[in-house]
């Protein structure tokens, strides 16, 4: 199976792409970051193979083999970074390798949103991370985090022994007001309440 040939990479891209379920293979001179969106699908990069979906992306080096293929419907975030960018750290292309994104998205839930953080764990500049976010998801960075805080809230909120102040906290809102207010803003009713619902 011959791989794709592709034009040089001479600036950060991003782009939303849908894989299809024929095995396919690639090579290019550019480093690539594959992060799960929507859906699954399976790659292998140099002989190591795992699973992509929300939970997790691929770190791919300029220069290695890949084969991939979707598993059923889905949607990548792929980002091509030129090899030779300033704003990649180097040693996160030392190899390839399967990471999990959704660990360091919780794990930073907690702490204000800082943007030059999510740019730095893509290898970007903080500016132009922000547009190609906004461009690829259609949202600002600030407010995926909020939806993505406000999701971890309702799995916290079904463990009936957690207080709203000890949620509000973990999920990384100054106080339980703030919390409030966000939540009731997204779902029409406040945390408390939608707690008193029955189950669905």
């Amino acid at each position: 199976m011959n791989p794709h040939h592709h034009s040089p990479v001479t600036a950060p891209g991003v782009e939303l792409r849908r894989y299809g379920a024929v095995v396919s293979s690639d090579l290019h001179d550019f480093h690539q970051i594959v992060l799960g969106f929507d859906g699954a699908m399976q790659m292998t990069v140099e002989g190591v193979g795992a699973c992509i979906d929300y939970h997790s992306a691929w770190l791919v080096p300029a220069g290695a083999r890949h084969d991939y293929a979707g598993i059923s419907e889905n949607r990548q975030l792929v980002l091509d970074l030129p090899a030779a960018s300033l704003a990649v750290p180097e040693r996160l292309f030392d190899a390839p390798r399967a990471v999990r994104i959704d660990r360091w998205l919780r794990g930073h839930l907690a702490q204000p949103l800082r943007i030059a953080d999510l740019a730095a764990y893509c290898g970007l500049g903080m500016r132009r991370f922000h547009a190609l976010f906004v461009d690829a998801f259609g949202e600002t960075p600030h407010r995926y985090l909020q939806r993505l805080r406000l999701d971890t809230a309702l799995t916290l909120l079904a463990v009936p022994r957690r207080s709203l102040t000890d949620i509000a906290l973990e999920v990384g809102f100054g106080d339980q007001s703030a919390f409030t207010h966000a939540f009731t803003q997204r779902s029409g009713i406040a945390p408390g309440q939608w707690r008193a619902l029955p189950p669905h």
